[in-house]
């Protein structure tokens, strides 16, 4: 008895899937706002021009990573952010439609400013003052 060929005829591919109609949305995902670790941040509106009835969502990312709980179009910027990288994912879904991811672009949040003492840095310690001021005058002799 021979072998049996299971990949006769497919090489090169098989079947294609069928093509699912796109989701459409009303402009890029942009998101305004500064670099600082406080704040807020804020995505311009979005809408899904066609098809009707299409869901979108929004999510936070922190690094690439989902920001557990932020799906507004604005967020809050926390501690958490500090020196991390902020952007939103946009996901559009209806029946019969292929799924749409889109990206914002990227805002890098700029590390807390703090005292440096010898290679230290203090940041946001509540006993430490503010920032002092010099004044006075130096006497030579």
């Amino acid at each position: 008895m021979g072998a049996l060929s299971l990949g006769t005829g497919l090489a090169g591919g098989g079947l294609a899937a069928p093509s699912l109609p796109p989701i459409l949305l009303s402009g890029p995902a942009l998101i305004s706002g500064d670099d600082q670790p406080a704040g807020l941040l804020s995505l311009a509106p979005v809408d899904v021009t066609a098809p009707s009835g299409a869901v979108l969502g929004i999510e936070w990312l922190r690094d690439g990573q989902p920001v557990p709980g932020q799906t507004a179009p604005d967020y809050a910027k926390s501690g958490s952010d500090t020196g991390a990288a902020l952007r939103v994912r946009l996901r559009a879904s209806a029946a019969g439609h292929a799924t749409r991811l889109a990206l914002s672009n990227l805002i890098q949040i700029a590390a807390a400013a703090g005292w440096s003492f010898s290679g230290s840095t203090i940041l946001a310690h509540p006993a430490v003052p503010a920032a002092p001021t010099v004044s006075g005058h130096i006497v030579e002799v």
